[in-house]
């Protein structure tokens, strides 16, 4: 009976050990928004939303890297009803406000997570007349920023350096204002074949 007993007790053993949790697999790509390439060693989060004080933080169920063509894979034995996958890579902005959402518990192998890549402009704002006391210069696109510069004539050069969208498609666009004491005396709506290429930094001149 003892001899039994042990039998019983091994062979439950051997199957709880061999019984698997279910397991979430997923995969996908991560590509450069701007080209479609693939980006190669980029760090992707698989996380979940989580209850806080304040609202709702992140908990991160898994990582990994991509590999050589872009690919990451993800296989973790939880489940959750929304997963929510962050990526970043060196010289791009992270995805932290477009993450993917997988939902539903339908987890797909073919997802798409794009990056942006990041670029620097580099504006000169030069002061050739020196009845202009000050400038509002509005870049459009790339990305929407405005700038307000103060220049005396004693120093009538200024550089600014703004960090932004690296995207070879889309060509600078400024809005320019320039200012007597504080009236407005121009504006200049000036669209230019400038770009601000990925991982770079481009120069441009303004002259008022």
């Amino acid at each position: 009976m003892k001899k039994l007993n042990i039998l019983l007790i091994l062979l439950l053993s051997i199957i709880f050990s061999c019984k698997k949790d279910k397991t979430t697999n997923f995969g996908g790509v991560v590509k450069d928004v701007t080209t479609d390439a693939p980006i190669v060693n980029a760090h992707v989060f698989a996380t979940e939303r989580t209850a806080t004080g304040s609202g709702y933080g992140y908990k991160t169920l898994g990582h990994t890297y991509t590999d050589a063509c872009g690919n990451f894979e993800f296989d973790f034995g939880k489940n959750s009803d929304d997963i929510y996958l962050k990526a970043e890579a060196t010289g791009y902005f992270d995805n932290e406000n477009n993450e993917t959402l997988i939902s539903g518990k339908k987890y797909p192998n073919d997802l798409v997570v794009h990056l942006t890549p990041r670029s620097h402009l580099k504006l000169n704002l030069m002061k050739v007349d020196t009845t202009v006391t000050s400038i509002e210069v509005t870049i459009l696109t790339p990305i929407n920023v405005t700038i307000n510069a103060y220049i005396e004539n004693s120093a009538p050069t200024m550089s600014k350096i703004i960090l932004c969208n690296g995207n070879q498609d889309i060509p600078l666009r400024f809005i320019i204002k320039k200012y007597k004491l504080f009236t407005l005396i121009s504006t200049q709506d000036i669209t230019q074949n400038y770009y601000c290429f990925a991982n770079d930094t481009t120069e441009y001149n303004i002259n008022y």
